[in-house]
């Protein structure tokens, strides 16, 4: 006679492994909830602190330029999740701008013509990578204007980065969403540069592994953008 399911071990080992890891993603949050509030406080207190009228109020650009389109969301993603909120309550304005190399290369290959009696090629060549375009981008707001290669590729990103009206925002500082990008504006000479590490995940595994490190995020992402506030 079979002993009931519910008295085998391999049931008992593997619902207290369920109970440990469903645990650890409460406490994680949990913890996540507490540094959240934590750097909200000191970024209200911030906001808070009266200016004078020459004061002027600050702002920042945050300029994300991602591989594709689902690497573009998950860094707005963890922007509003960790970041965004911070800024707004320490009373700080910022500009988002964003750009994805996949949608450029193929906007960029439709609108190359194809010559008479040539067939239409249906793979979308890489044009746009991510460092460089930052560097172009850059080099508009700054008026060092450097060239890019193809001509389509210059109209297209002109088309969708709205430049500053004035220097005024790229002298309040700028904010990078990834390593390379950061790297770029190093090369630059940024005036005042930040990174806010919303860089994607390299692989799935990674993706899979950052779902049980809220608490990590937050005081990353938050620490970052105070730096920011603290300026």
């Amino acid at each position: 006679m079979s002993r009931p399911w519910w008295k085998s071990k391999t049931v008992w080992v593997i619902g207290g492994a369920i109970e440990s890891v469903g645990s650890y993603i409460a406490y994680d949050r949990w913890r996540a909830k507490q540094i959240r509030e934590a750097l909200l406080q000191e970024a209200r207190a911030y906001g808070e602190t009266p200016v004078t009228l020459d004061e002027q109020p600050r702002r920042v650009t945050i300029l994300a330029i991602a591989s594709d389109r689902k690497a573009l969301r998950d860094q707005k993603l963890l922007w509003k999740t960790y970041g965004a909120e911070l800024l707004t309550v320490a009373g700080i304005d910022y500009q988002w701008m964003e750009l994805d190399c996949a949608t450029i290369d193929k906007e960029v290959h439709e609108k190359r013509p194809v010559a008479d009696g040539e067939a239409a090629n249906e793979t979308v060549p890489k044009v746009c990578e991510e460092r460089a375009l930052a560097g172009r981008v850059l080099s508009k707001w700054i008026g060092n204007v450097k060239p890019f290669a193809d001509d389509h590729l210059e109209q297209i990103v002109l088309d969708k980065v709205k430049m500053p009206e004035n220097k005024r925002w790229y002298k309040e500082g700028v904010a990078a969403t990834t390593k390379p990008i950061f790297e770029e504006f190093k090369t630059n000479r940024c005036e005042k540069l930040y990174y806010l590490p919303l860089d994607p995940a390299p692989s799935w595994i990674d993706g899979l592994i950052s779902y049980f490190q809220h608490r990590t995020m937050a005081q990353e992402i938050g620490e970052a953008v105070m730096q920011i506030v603290r300026s």
